[in-house]
């Protein structure tokens, strides 16, 4: 039976750079090694393996992780480096992952090294730090799922959807039985299940201190917020928040329709499209809590990339853009609001005088201005907006008298 990690729903903040990287990396020392100009292959291991038995070697400790014995034994590892390299590069970007790559390689063959001075002979190849990687998808985003390829005597071969946690605990515990039948069956000691193992140990140690610094955003869905229960809840539709403090009547179709799939917010937690909407607005909550709405922003905007002309429900896009005009990011608040009327026409006046203002004010657009305040009917206004959408106006009809230049409108995003 061969199982084999080929892709993950998790979200992907940053292109797997490094990933790809190391798998060409190792390709290429594969296929030079193959090629003989390096010399024999026990010479190269003897050299650039990571030996036992002979103290302490720095070098090897880099190398060790880049040699594997054949062309099975490469694909294997590589393709669990893209699955997994995938959850974590995506989080921490290629910088601080191919850090964290070669500090935790070299890092479990040191302590593999110095733990069995008496074992003789050597190991090689980029499983150990792999199943690091493997357990520190399992500490940052055990409910995300993996698409799994597998081949199995007799049935084929096919691919299914796993959490990651689940995924994990297969592959830990079939090590784990590997590894009992060995030192059942043989007086062999240092064995690859051993090896893969203290890896895992050393990926869970690492991904828990550097969840615990704060150095990666799990988004509350962190191995240990899921085993307390305490992740965040699944994304329930919103009501309308309105921008300006004003009564606003009660009318039928003012609340959310649950029953409705397609309005915003409304998610179905079975579908992959509606765990990508969740997990978007779930992000935005969370940078526009730290303070850091142009990130959340672009978190949306990712987003939108993937899944065309979906926004976010209205509380949190009356939110967003409200956090991005409070910050100075004007330009980004006017396409948030401009998308917003577009979606929302109904009861919208509050959001066309906002955006009209900064557009007259900060951006100098007077016809943007009166193009998006033609739907407003001024006779049903709340005096202050009747006094505000006057001003505007005027303000717009002083531009143009001014000869201001204005652009057609911008794309958003």
């Amino acid at each position: 039976m061969v199982l084999t990690p080929i892709t993950t729903d998790a979200p992907i903040y940053h292109w797997p750079r490094a990933t790809v990287g190391l798998i060409v990396a190792n390709v290429f020392v594969f296929l030079l090694v193959e090629s003989g100009v390096c010399g024999p292959f026990p010479e190269i291991v003897a050299r650039y393996g990571l030996t036992h038995g002979q103290g302490p070697q720095p070098l090897q400790w880099i190398t060790s992780n880049f040699l594997h014995a054949n062309a099975v034994h490469l694909a294997g590892n590589m393709l669990f480096l893209w699955g997994f390299g995938l959850v974590v590069e995506g989080k921490i970007g290629w910088r601080a992952f191919l850090s964290l790559y070669l500090l935790m390689g070299a890092l479990e063959c040191a302590i593999e090294q110095v733990s069995f001075p008496g074992v003789s002979g050597a190991s090689f190849g980029a499983s150990a730090v792999i199943f690091g990687l493997m357990a520190i998808a399992l500490v940052w985003a055990p409910k995300n799922d993996l698409v799994v390829g597998y081949w199995l005597p007799g049935i084929g071969v096919g691919t299914f959807d796993v959490s990651i946690l689940t995924f994990s605990l297969i592959v830990v515990t079939m090590q784990g039985l590997l590894l009992w039948w060995i030192a059942s069956t043989s007086e062999l000691f240092l064995s690859s299940p051993l090896l893969h193992l203290l890896g895992a140990l050393l990926g869970l140690i690492v991904g828990a201190v550097m969840w615990r610094c704060g150095w990666v955003d799990c988004e509350g869905w962190d191995l240990f917020s899921v085993l307390l229960g305490k992740q965040p809840q699944p994304v329930a539709s919103d009501s309308y928040i309105p921008v300006v403090e004003r009564p606003v009547a009660e009318r039928p179709d003012a609340h959310p329709k649950r029953d409705r799939p397609e309005s915003n917010g409304a998610m179905n937690p079975e579908t992959g499209v509606a765990r990508h909407k969740a997990r978007c607005i779930r992000r935005v909550r969370a940078l526009l809590d730290k303070g850091r709405p142009l990130d959340a922003c672009n978190a949306l905007r990712e987003t939108q990339h993937v899944l065309d002309r979906w926004t976010l429900p209205r509380a949190d896009h009356v939110r967003l853009a409200q956090s991005l005009q409070e910050s100075g990011h004007c330009h980004e608040a006017v396409a948030l609001w401009e998308e917003y009327v577009a979606e929302h026409p109904e009861d919208s006046d509050p959001i066309r005088i906002e955006a009209a203002e900064m557009m007259v004010n900060q951006q100098s657009r007077p016809h943007a201005a009166i193009r998006i305040l033609k739907p407003v009917d001024s006779t049903g206004l709340h005096p202050e907006l009747h006094s505000r959408r006057a001003a505007i106006l005027r303000r717009a009809a002083e531009l143009i008298e001014q000869g201001a230049v204005e652009f057609a409108d911008r794309p958003r995003g």
